[in-house]
């Protein structure tokens, strides 16, 4: 019998469709914000994860801590969107943005951020303009 079960859950578990994957990747704006939450309020240093400083952004010492904290309460993406949103508004108010509701003030204060990059991340000066823009409505939500 247990022969035979093992070969029917074998043939069962053949026939199930593969799980599908999470969808990890960030939209090329969120990727640029994330950037820039990693080296305002994050400290950034050149080679290290944008993960790392981002979660030094959110308060935590690492993203590896980051993450287990989140999973731990629960709160992986609830909690990470308020912390994230939080940050988001104290990195664009010093700029002229930080306003949920002032799309235009954000565009401009993410075009600021980006001009003002350390050398180091001077590549990320030039980002597509309709990237700048997507962030700007996204952080304006």
């Amino acid at each position: 019998m247990t022969a035979n079960l093992l070969t029917r859950l074998a043939r069962l578990e053949a026939t199930q469709t593969a799980p599908v994957a999470l969808e990890t990747s960030f939209s090329p704006a969120l990727r640029l914000v994330r950037l820039l939450l990693a080296v305002y309020l994050g400290d950034l240093r050149p080679g290290e994860d944008v993960a790392a400083g981002e979660a030094r952004a959110l308060g935590f010492r690492t993203a590896g801590v980051m993450h287990a904290a989140m999973v731990a309460e629960r709160t992986a993406v609830i909690g990470w969107g308020s912390q994230h949103n939080s940050a988001v508004m104290r990195m664009l108010t010093p700029f002229g943005g930080g306003s949920a509701s002032e799309m235009l003030a954000n565009h401009e204060a993410l075009t600021a951020l980006l001009t003002t990059l350390p050398e180091t991340f001077a590549d990320h000066r030039d980002a597509d303009p309709d990237q700048v823009s997507a962030a700007a409505e996204w952080v304006s939500l």
